[in-house]
């Protein structure tokens, strides 16, 4: 328990595969649907009509934001390790075997390659969007 003032009663975190039960699907009807990290860490953080002690601990609050944050963020990399054949991995197949090659070459083991999708926070392309952005905010509205 990393948070005892917080938690005094040692509540039950997230479970795997965690389903919420009253989902309404796009089509009205009831679906049942795993709740991610992030919606459950958004859900505790909520603003209520009842006292929150998560949102009341001041610097306390702060790291706890933290934490969440990164075990949001291993979670989505565990997914995205634990998922790549249903994320189109096979696309990079030839540069999967260039990096064995040049492996075996070297005589050192490689470890297991996995995929970052494009739209994962810090890749090349979201750094290109950002950066991009920001040029055409400082065109238009200069510095300062």
């Amino acid at each position: 328990m990393a948070y005892p003032i917080l938690f005094p009663y040692g509540e039950p975190g997230l479970q795997l595969n965690w389903r919420c039960e009253s989902y309404q699907g796009a089509q009205g009807n009831q679906s049942r649907v795993i709740v991610t990290m992030l919606q459950y860490k958004s859900a505790l953080t909520a603003v209520r009509n009842d006292f929150n002690p998560i949102i009341r601990a001041g610097k306390l609050t702060q790291q706890w934001i933290i934490d969440s944050y990164l075990q949001v963020e291993a979670y989505n990399l565990n997914f995205i390790r634990t998922h790549q054949q249903q994320l189109r991995t096979e696309i990079n197949q030839g540069l999967a075997d260039h990096l064995e090659n040049a492996a075996q070459n070297a005589a050192v083991k490689a470890g297991i390659p996995v995929a970052l999708p494009s739209s994962f926070e810090g890749s090349q392309r979201i750094m290109r969007g950002r950066c991009s952005d920001a040029m055409t905010i400082f065109g238009k509205y200069g510095y300062g």
